[in-house]
């Protein structure tokens, strides 16, 4: 069984890339909103990770100096969350129901306690609780993904929507001939 929805390894591939690139705007939106210097430090990188150096490609090719290269733990972040709405979208299809806490509950199953921000002894200093740094982290970066994301699920619902009516398929013989 495959780990993603798609089967094929271009498209895979292809999501894989397009999430890499979009971490770096989600990583840059939560830069502005932590104050611990150690987690913005684990956010981002110098260098390619050597589990997605394949999924880097579009960001080297469009990186002139100015995008943020994240961290291989945010890709994982992203990658289940990605993976969280599509198979949430499959199961409510009709209604375009995706909530912030499903995915955030879906991607705190699919990473776990796992150390993927490389935090180390900076999860237990900042435990109070059941809260600490590293899952605070993880919900941050859900949170501003979900909300671009659900930006675009509106966007492609609402083209399903009105992609039937006349008009729309129509449009330049009802502008053109007054119709």
């Amino acid at each position: 069984m495959l780990d993603h929805i798609y089967s094929s390894p271009v498209l895979d591939s292809l999501v894989q890339n397009t999430t890499v690139y979009i971490a770096g705007w989600v990583v840059r939106k939560v830069l502005k909103s932590l104050t611990c210097d150690i987690c913005r430090t684990c956010l981002v990188t110098v260098e390619l990770p050597e589990d997605f150096a394949d999924a880097y490609h579009l960001l080297t090719l469009k990186n002139n100096g100015g995008l943020v290269v994240p961290s291989a733990g945010c890709v994982k972040v992203l990658l289940a969350a990605e993976k969280a709405v599509r198979s949430l979208l499959n199961v409510h299809r009709a209604a375009n129901k995706v909530t912030t806490q499903q995915v955030v509950r879906a991607v705190c199953t699919a990473v776990g306690a796992e150390d993927i921000f490389q935090l180390g002894e900076h999860i237990t200093d900042t435990q109070y609780g059941i809260d600490n740094h590293h899952y605070s982290l993880m919900r941050l970066i859900v949170h501003v993904f979900i909300t671009l994301r659900q930006h675009h699920i509106a966007k492609l619902h609402n083209l399903r929507m009105h992609a039937s009516s006349v008009r729309s398929k129509l449009t330049k013989t009802i502008l053109f001939k007054g119709q």
